[in-house]
């Protein structure tokens, strides 16, 4: 197996088992702390997100794109990176306390940003040790670290939880975990590679960054705005109550990122190669992956509206009714949050990432305005609209570029989303007829074989499918002359 293959693999099967375990502790969260404690825990995770952006920069990527092309200068460009970051969160440390200063929130929500700075600040120098890792191309030990993260992180907060202690302390449990992922990193650039971490500013290597960063800077900035701006403004326009509500159904539906995220980054080195040598292969990669995707969007954002209201109530109670309607409306957002994965690989393989950023900023915009208008009139739901409009606008800008990069046949997508949809509203037929007299959580795995059966009698899954499927997630040496000496980008997918 290539080393890009292998790398998909750790990711990916780090990202599941982190995804189920943080489905399971935040669930119990949901349950135990109550609605109004479970969305200030939410909105202190999203109002240092978006001010996390300011303690990278870009410095990373750069740094994993530089050094996979020529380890010699790793503690040099390490010491400089590491200096720069550490200003970096003192900065993005004191906007953030700035900022929640000066909109009045309450003191245990103070306490509660304060915390989840802290853990922003012990992430930014976690990730840069193992940035080290990804430019070897050796994901094996972030992965062990993510999974670890979580149980750590899950053994505190359980422990936090049983004993009923005060909101700060679960906080803590993050910032637990996230000290043992500075400790674990820090270890291994030491034990593994022989670097040991130093603060070496190096003012030749940073103006050298510098520009090279800057576009990377600028998408992480757009991302993490119209990705939690909504918890903030809820937060401080409706209340914490709202925050949970809304919380609830985002994480149900994109906790299966990982899936096209997975894809993703074993597209982009095959992109980037078949962009230099047959824009006809690189088009056939790109209308498999939409296919492929389509496939598997369709049926869970059907089935999650299918069964929100079961979902939400049996797992979540009574208390978040108001989160079966958002959850209903962010379903449909996941085909087009699955399928902006391929666009964004294919923009950035092919040298149009400027295009990408681009997008990202006018999604970020007409995120703010959307959030703005609606929020104050249809709270929750006016979250959930403005999130679908800006993963909708998000692809479609993306996708009018891509389009102009290789011969991409839409016709061959549309039809596989028309066969998806019909097998989708089959197995919708199916759960809805059935919903009220079964258990919520049978239904699902008929639902998925009656959606099956209707890929299967549509002919649009065929046994010729699987061997595709596999090569295009663990066999990029066959597929790709060399892909194995590839920069590309698992990392980025992160």
């Amino acid at each position: 197996m290539s080393s890009v293959a292998r790398n998909t693999a750790y990711l990916t099967a780090a990202s599941v088992a982190q995804k189920v375990l943080a489905f399971a502790y935040f669930t119990a969260i949901a349950r135990i702390v109550g609605v109004q404690n479970t969305g200030r825990y939410s909105f202190a995770l999203a109002f240092s997100a978006i001010f996390s952006v300011v303690t990278d920069l870009g410095f990373t990527s750069v740094m994993v794109r530089d050094l996979s092309r020529s380890l010699d200068r790793a503690k040099q460009y390490l010491g400089t990176v590491l200096a720069s970051k550490l200003l970096f969160t003192a900065i993005a440390y004191g906007l953030l306390a700035l900022a929640v200063n000066l909109m009045g929130y309450p003191a245990e929500t103070k306490t509660l940003v304060y915390l989840a700075g802290t853990m922003m600040i012990l992430d930014a120098i976690a990730l840069t040790f193992f940035a080290v890792f990804r430019a070897t191309k050796n994901l094996r030990f972030e992965a062990i670290g993510i999974v670890i993260w979580q149980i750590v992180t899950i053994a505190v907060g359980g422990t936090v939880l049983l004993l009923r202690l005060p909101l700060p302390m679960l906080m803590i449990s993050l910032v637990a975990g996230s000290f043992w992922n500075v400790v674990w990193s820090g270890y291994l650039l030491t034990r593994v590679l022989g670097i040991r971490p130093t603060l070496r500013w190096d003012k030749g290597i940073f103006w050298a960054i510098v520009p090279s960063a800057v576009p990377f800077a600028l998408a992480g900035i757009f991302t993490k705005v119209y990705s939690y701006l909504d918890s903030v403004l809820l937060s401080y326009l409706v209340g914490d109550e709202a925050v949970a509500w809304y919380s609830i159904p985002y994480k149900l539906v994109f906790a299966f990122q990982f899936i096209p995220m997975a894809l993703a980054a074993a597209l982009f080195p095959a992109m980037s190669y078949y962009y230099t040598c047959s824009r006809e292969r690189l088009a056939e990669m790109f209308e498999r992956s939409m296919r492929y995707l389509i496939i598997l969007a369709l049926p869970l954002a059907v089935g999650i509206a299918a069964i929100a209201d079961g979902l939400i109530l049996a797992v979540y109670g009574e208390a978040y009714r108001p989160s079966i309607l958002p959850l209903q409306i962010l379903s449909a957002s996941l085909l087009f949050a699955f399928l902006d994965f391929p666009v964004g690989a294919i923009l950035n393989a092919c040298n149009r990432q400027s295009r990408q950023t681009l997008a990202m900023a006018a999604t970020m915009v007409a995120n703010i305005v959307l959030n703005v208008l609606l929020i104050p009139r249809y709270t929750v739901v006016g979250a959930a609209i403005a999130a679908l409009v800006s993963y909708a606008l998000l692809f479609g800008l993306g996708l009018f570029w891509a389009r102009r990069i290789a011969p991409i046949r839409m016709r061959m997508v549309g039809v596989s989303l028309l066969r998806a949809g019909i097998a989708a509203a089959a197995m919708a037929a199916v759960v809805l007829g059935f919903k009220g007299r079964v258990n919520v959580f049978i239904l699902i795995p008929f639902g998925a074989a009656a959606y099956a059966v209707a890929l299967l009698a549509l002919r649009e899954v065929t046994r010729n499918d699987l061997p595709t499927v596999r090569r295009m997630f663990f066999s990029q040496k066959e597929v790709v002359p060399g892909s194995e000496n590839s920069t590309g980008s698992p990392q980025a997918n992160i």
